[in-house]
C-alpha cells in the first residue's frame, strides 16, 4: 500500500508558486498527468494487489465524518452560489446549516455527501454495522462512478460497507481495469454490483445520458489540475454532467484552495464563466485534512449542454465483461 504525504498547507505553497511562474510565463515541472498514454506507463510495474490511497483517505475516514461548510462560501458565491438549498433534510438560515455545533462543524456520512446510500447491512470487512441502510432504489439511482479509480481500494471497500451499486470503476489505463478486475471476487461482476470500464473521464463515452446518481473522484482532479490541464478539468466536469441524473452530485477530494481551483472549475481560459448553469448547488465542504467539492445536478433537461466527445455513448447497465472489464472502444453502439 502506497500512501503520500501531501497536506493543504503543501499544496498552498505548491499552487502560490505556480500562480507567481504563470505570472511570468514560466511552468513548473510535472508529469503529463493530461496524457492518457502516461498512465499505463504509470501503474507498469504495479500488480493487483497495489493500491496507492491519494490524500490518505479511506472509506473508514468518510463513513462518518465532519465538514465546515461556511469557510469558502465566498468563494462560490462569487459564481452564484451565495448560500446553499434545503437539502438532503438540511435547513440553512443566514448562512448557518443545521446541525452545525458551536465550532461550526456539521457531521455527516459518505452516503448523504455523494447522494447514494449503503442499501445493505455492512459484512464482516466493512467495520461493523451502519446505521443508514435504506431499500435499495434501481440503477441509475444506485450507480456511483469512481472516476479516475486507479488502484484505490475504495470502490471495493464501498461494496463492503453496504452498497448495492453498480459500483462503476473507471480508468483510462487498460493495465488498471485488468488488475482490478482480477483482484475483485467475480460474483460482484455476476451479481451487477461491480463494473470495470476503461474510459476516459474527461469524455465518459461508455455511458449513457442520466445514468447514474453520483460521481466521485479523489486525485483526478487534482493530477489534471497539477498538471494545468485546466481544458480537461471543464471536459470532466460537461461529462459527469452529462451522465447525472437530475439531483445527481459530484464530488472530489482535493488539496487545491479554491482560490485556485474554483476559476478551474468553472471559468473558462478567458474568465467567461463555465458551470453556473450546470449546477443546482456547489459547496466546498473543508474536512479535517482535506476539502471536498460538491456539485449537485438540477432538474433542467441538459440537451444541447456540449460533451466534448462527439455523442457516442454506451448504456452499462448489465451485459457481458470480457475478462471482468469493459473498454468502451470495443463496446460502443453502431
Amino acid at each position: 500500500s502506497q500512501r503520500n504525504e501531501m497536506s493543504l498547507r503543501g499544496r498552498y505553497l505548491i499552487d502560490r508558486m505556480k500562480r507567481f511562474a504563470e505570472a511570468r510565463n514560466l511552468k513548473l515541472p510535472c508529469p503529463p498527468y493530461g496524457d492518457p498514454s502516461y498512465w499505463d506507463g504509470a501503474y507498469e510495474k504495479l500488480g493487483p494487489d497495489d493500491e496507492y490511497e491519494w490524500g490518505n483517505v479511506g472509506l473508514d475516514d468518510l463513513m462518518v465524518h465532519r465538514y465546515r461548510g461556511d469557510t469558502y462560501a465566498e468563494d462560490v458565491g462569487r459564481y452564484g452560489y451565495p448560500r446553499r438549498r434545503r437539502k438532503e433534510g438540511r435547513a440553512y438560515h443566514d448562512g448557518v446549516e443545521k446541525g452545525q455545533d458551536e465550532g461550526g462543524w456539521v457531521e455527516t456520512t459518505f452516503g448523504d455527501a455523494i447522494g447514494v446510500h449503503p442499501h445493505e447491512p455492512a459484512d464482516g470487512e466493512g467495520g461493523g454495522g451502519v446505521s443508514e441502510v435504506i431499500p435499495p432504489p434501481c440503477p441509475p439511482a444506485s450507480r456511483v462512478l469512481m472516476m479516475g479509480c486507479g488502484n484505490s481500494r475504495l470502490g471495493e471497500a464501498m461494496i463492503h460497507w453496504g452498497w448495492s451499486g453498480p459500483i462503476s470503476q473507471i480508468d483510462v489505463s487498460g493495465k488498471v481495469v485488468t488488475d482490478l478486475s482480477s483482484r475483485c471476487p467475480p460474483e460482484w461482476v455476476k451479481s451487477n454490483r461491480m463494473e470495470f470500464v476503461r474510459d476516459d473521464a474527461c469524455s465518459l463515452t461508455a455511458f449513457e445520458p442520466k445514468c447514474a446518481g453520483a460521481a466521485f473522484d479523489k486525485g483526478l482532479i487534482d493530477a489534471l489540475f497539477c498538471a494545468d490541464r485546466n481544458d480537461l478539468v471543464r471536459d470532466v466536469q460537461r461529462a459527469v454532467h452529462r451522465v447525472l441524473i437530475p439531483g445527481g452530485v459530484w464530488a472530489f477530494l482535493s488539496f487545491s484552495k479554491p482560490e485556485f481551483l474554483l476559476s478551474a472549475t468553472m471559468e473558462e481560459k478567458d474568465g467567461r464563466a463555465f458551470g453556473r448553469g450546470l449546477w443546482e448547488d456547489v459547496q466546498i465542504r473543508k474536512m479535517e485534512s482535506i476539502l471536498m467539492y460538491r456539485f449537485v445536478k438540477g432538474n433542467e433537461d441538459d440537451e444541447g449542454i456540449e460533451t466534448g466527445n462527439g455523442g457516442s455513448k454506451k448504456k452499462t447497465e448489465g451485459g457481458d465483461l470480457d475478462g471482468g472489464g469493459r473498454d468502451d472502444k470495443e463496446h460502443k453502439e453502431g
